[in-house]
């Protein structure tokens, strides 16, 4: 969506709509003014090497401090939809064929991977425990895969 916003801006500034076309960047220590234009070409030249998993997805992050970045999750799937352009058409349909294979189902996707640590697959509304990740069905969206229909 940084991508988008981005070129959008770039966009609007070349049409004359908006007060400047530039940004500062600063990166450590060191610090440098590029044109939107320019910034939306680096994201987009750095997009795969960033986010492409070798375990056949996209991250949703990547440098996160809780460590969250390896997830597999259907996140990607907005990004594609968003900026198509940002994606190498292999990994692009590698990529798809495991969510169709790990995260889409009959009545939705799961928010994560079932072979995730993280994966809770008991659904139950009633559990008034202390886990987090399941009391009062928290963990619904995991398991909207294998939700069976009689439930509705």
């Amino acid at each position: 969506m940084g991508y988008q916003t981005v070129s959008w801006l770039a966009d609007l500034f070349e049409i004359g709509v908006g007060t400047t076309s530039e940004v500062t960047m600063t990166t450590g220590t060191s610090t440098r003014v590029v044109t939107l234009r320019e910034w939306s070409k680096m994201i987009k030249d750095s997009f795969d090497e960033m986010f492409w998993s070798t375990s056949g997805y996209y991250k949703d992050t990547v440098g996160s401090e809780s460590g969250c970045d390896e997830k597999f999750r259907p996140n990607q799937t907005f990004a594609m939809v968003i900026a198509p352009e940002l994606f190498e058409e292999s990994h692009l349909t590698l990529a798809l064929r495991n969510i169709g294979a790990k995260l889409a189902g009959l009545l939705g996707m799961s928010t994560l991977c079932p072979g995730d640590e993280d994966y809770e697959p008991q659904y139950d509304t009633s559990d008034n425990g202390s886990n987090f990740r399941t009391a009062h069905g928290l963990n619904y969206h995991q398991v909207m895969k294998s939700i069976n229909s009689n439930l509705f």
